[in-house]
């Protein structure tokens, strides 16, 4: 277990840090709840996707301030043939270059599109919604899951499947790459699961000490280290050489939603963890020890983001807040109020962006810096 420690706490917020319309374009058009979102690498692109059975791809001007943004390119993710299935967009993720975005709907379908909005692939296997798509880094190969419980690993250019692989037995959750062969998944089954491509004889090795559903994955930023967060309110840490629980962190009082890394670790490794007991937590990654506590938010936090620099952590909330903090002292740098309950929250990768999606269909971008930073 974790050693005990006495947190830091975030301060209140003070009207100096809100930030106003000024810092914030809204981009409208979606016509149902926003469930997620991803900046290009290389261009500034935000691509989304929503209940209402689209994804689209929108082009953030360089100012927020005065500026009526372009419509954006939308990707229709209903067809003729499947007018009785759902097609909520429940995924979005770009190829690591920028050139295309992967999507995965709730009618099982992993579809591949290019930057300028036209279908490529439609990669058909799955038979069930589709909760993730991830690319790994190089960029080469996509893995896809949901509620069939199959991870599957796609040429997704060729648009054929390379792997299918079977190591839970309920809905996955969550996936995360480890590096180009290597990537970890999780499961309602409370399993977490981590799979080696280029280990063809024993490609899968099951890590099963959570006592509930495993809702997120993620690797550590040297990839040594993986992080799981479990509706048994708590998040643990393992080593990949060892194959085992080497920390496990069990402050939150409910459901541990999601884990990130701070990107920034010259001075620590630190892991984020937000949780449906409204708080958000940092964690000292080698001891256990909680370092700074969160508790701004009055509902469950669906979203927490690190800045590019690992400098801010955002979190995004049900109760229509999103809040910006320094991660060395708990600082609160910024915070915005939105009109609707907060899916998920996302920095460029400048880090002078934050897109923010809602429930009822808003985007909006932000500077989190301010009008006066």
């Amino acid at each position: 277990m974790a050693e005990q420690h006495n947190p830091m706490p975030a301060q209140d917020p003070t009207p100096t840090l809100a930030l106003t319309d000024a810092d914030a374009l809204v981009l409208a058009g979606h016509a149902s709840e926003v469930f997620t979102c991803s900046w290009n690498p290389r261009y500034s692109l935000l691509a989304t996707g929503s209940g209402d059975k689209t994804a689209r791809i929108w082009a953030i001007p360089n100012s927020l301030v005065a500026v009526k943004a372009t419509p954006p390119l939308v990707l229709m993710h209903n067809t003729a043939d499947q007018d009785t299935k759902e097609h909520d967009v429940t995924s979005v993720d770009w190829k690591p270059d920028g050139s295309f975005l992967a999507s995965g709907s709730y009618d099982g379908i992993v579809r591949i599109w290019s930057q300028e909005g036209r279908l490529l692939h439609e990669l058909r296997a799955h038979k069930g919604p589709l909760f993730t798509v991830k690319w790994n880094p190089r960029g080469d190969l996509l893995a896809s899951a949901g509620v069939d419980k199959v991870v599957r690993i796609w040429n997704a250019l060729e648009g054929k499947v390379e792997r299918e692989l079977s190591g839970h037995s309920a809905p996955t959750l969550d996936i995360d790459w480890k590096d180009d062969h290597v990537l970890a998944s999780c499961s309602t089954d409370k399993a977490v699961c981590i799979y080696d491509l280029g280990n063809r004889d024993n490609p899968m090795c099951p890590l099963r000490e959570h006592k509930d559903e495993v809702n997120t994955v993620r690797w550590d930023p040297s990839g040594t280290l993986l992080a799981s967060g479990s509706d048994d309110f708590t998040a643990k840490i393992w080593s990949f050489a060892e194959k085992q629980c080497l920390v496990t962190l069990g402050e939150h009082t409910k459901e541990v939603y999601l884990v990130r890394w701070c990107p920034d670790t010259s001075k620590a490794l630190i892991l984020a963890t937000a949780s449906f007991d409204t708080t958000v937590r940092l964690w000292n990654a080698v001891n256990g020890a909680c370092l700074l506590l969160f508790a701004l938010h009055k509902e469950p936090v669906y979203s927490i983001a690190f800045s590019p620099s690992g400098k801010f952590l955002a979190s995004g909330c049900f109760d229509q807040f999103v809040h910006v903090f320094r991660v060395e002292d708990a600082l609160l740098v910024r915070s915005y109020h939105g009109e609707s309950g907060i899916f998920e929250i996302n920095w460029n990768p400048e880090g002078n962006r934050l897109a923010v999606v809602f429930s009822n269909g808003n985007v909006t971008v932000i500077d989190p810096r301010g009008s006066n930073p």
